[in-house]
């Protein structure tokens, strides 16, 4: 099937939906997710809210609620071979991230050592208020990071999924 370039869905099973039933998009029917009208944007599909990873869905920040941020930390949970690689999966590392690795090298990273890590790497904030945005390569270890930080009682953890989505929603 063909999309317009300039229709814009939340995600991708709305699009198959969609796409399956046109009499049903002809009729301004609501979206499946959010159940609001279809529009039109003069931009190319907008980002997935939900991914596939390892047999689980994770759920990732939209780019609407990532653009809302106001000067949020950014964190790289991918371990640093992969940030290094020549072409790291997620995409090259964004400019204004810290990397903080999620994975232990012989064991099971925990919230408390997790939340550790980020203090040696002096980007815990003191606010449990602040904006914060995990990330990996594809989500899942951005989604135990932020997982993490929420059971330490943070308030305002996102999952940006990959830095390729973090940049197109303008934060690098």
């Amino acid at each position: 099937f063909f999309l317009k370039k300039s229709m814009a869905f939340t995600c991708i099973p709305c699009v198959l939906i969609l796409a399956a039933s046109a009499a049903a998009a002809r009729s301004g029917r609501a979206h499946a997710c959010l159940a609001r009208p279809i529009t039109t944007r003069s931009r190319p599909l907008a980002m997935p809210h939900a991914v596939e990873r390892h047999g689980q869905t994770i759920y990732l920040a939209t780019e609407e609620e990532l653009q809302a941020l106001v000067s949020p930390v950014i964190v790289d949970a991918r371990d640093p071979e992969v940030i290094a690689a020549e072409a790291p999966d997620g995409g090259f590392k964004l400019a204004s991230s810290i990397a903080v690795q999620w994975n232990t090298p012989g064991g099971e990273t925990t919230a408390e050592g997790f939340a550790a890590k980020m203090a040696a790497a002096k980007c815990l904030p003191a606010d449990k208020a602040q904006a914060i945005v995990t990330h990996c390569g594809g989500g899942g270890k951005g989604k135990k990071a932020m997982d993490a930080l929420t059971a330490l009682g943070y308030t305002n953890v996102h999952n940006g999924g990959n830095a390729d989505r973090i940049r197109g929603a303008g934060l690098e």
